[in-house]
């Protein structure tokens, strides 16, 4: 399914480029397809698309079932790959609740329930967030290989030049950003055990919060940790976003430069569109 999805979406792009070569030059449009004579004689006559709008027509509408069927797949397969990871995700949670109840009661006397907690409602669900974000990179890759053959038959000069920069990006992410990142989740783990030790030790004891006044003691804390929890929740989702606009910035400067180099070497662009 994530093969067919990466083909739909490289039809989504590639599709493109002709229907504005045939906005711009549909004589030429109209040579090409002469050049095979089944498929003129089959568009011409069975068709009856014997103009240039009715061609243009038949190719807007074959763009717009093709975006709808693209889309409405895309769609299926965004439903199967969820619906695969909440499962396993709600089997693995099962198993942790039966191992941790299936202890004999000698092992719950000194039990780490902030920990308890942390596993089933943070680490599990975060851990196949990442398998999905795994999943959807495999249909990203797939996409990207298709398109990178349909890039090289363009312009083999300029993909390469991107394929040049996409891999010192990458260079940069996983020696710079990636170490950042998991320094930032390993202190989220400890804050978030943190939290839910106050939490729990004030609900679950809370009579004797009261009886020895201890609220202010116990809001405090739990104040600033959470505190820092969301500072450092504040920086993973901002270093977790710079990546992408990172890619498209110095990707858009990359491609708009090498248009300006062809046109200060005097090249036409016609030939790059």
């Amino acid at each position: 399914m994530i093969l067919i999805g990466g083909v739909f979406e490289t039809l989504g792009v590639s599709m493109l480029i002709p229907a504005v070569n045939a906005i711009m030059q549909p004589d030429l449009v109209r040579e090409k397809i002469e050049k095979f004579p089944a498929l003129s004689h089959f568009l011409t006559q069975d068709l009856q698309l014997n103009t240039d709008a009715k061609l243009l027509c038949a190719l807007f509408g074959f763009l717009i079932g093709l975006y709808v069927v693209k889309n409405l797949y895309l769609l299926l397969l965004a439903y199967k790959q969820n619906r695969f990871i909440a499962r396993a995700r709600n089997d693995m949670i099962s198993r942790v609740m039966r191992e941790f109840l299936n202890r004999p009661y000698e092992e719950y006397l000194g039990a780490d329930i902030p920990t308890v907690f942390r596993i089933t409602d943070g680490d599990i669900p975060h851990t196949f967030s990442l398998v999905l974000a795994l999943l959807q990179l495999m249909t990203e890759c797939v996409v990207s290989l298709f398109l990178v053959i349909y890039l090289i038959r363009v312009n083999w000069q300029m993909t390469l030049l991107l394929m040049l920069v996409l891999a010192l990006l990458t260079l940069w992410n996983a020696r710079v950003l990636k170490k950042k990142l998991n320094a930032i989740g390993k202190r989220n783990q400890d804050i978030q055990s943190r939290i839910a030790k106050w939490r729990i030790q004030s609900i679950y004891g809370l009579k004797d919060v009261k009886v020895l006044n201890r609220q202010d003691f116990f809001i405090r804390n739990y104040y600033e940790s959470g505190k820092v929890g969301a500072e450092l929740a504040t920086k993973y989702a901002v270093l977790n976003n710079l990546p992408h606009l990172v890619i498209e910035t110095i990707f858009m400067a990359t491609i708009l430069g090498f248009m300006m180099a062809l046109l200060t070497s005097g090249q036409n662009l016609s030939a790059f569109l």
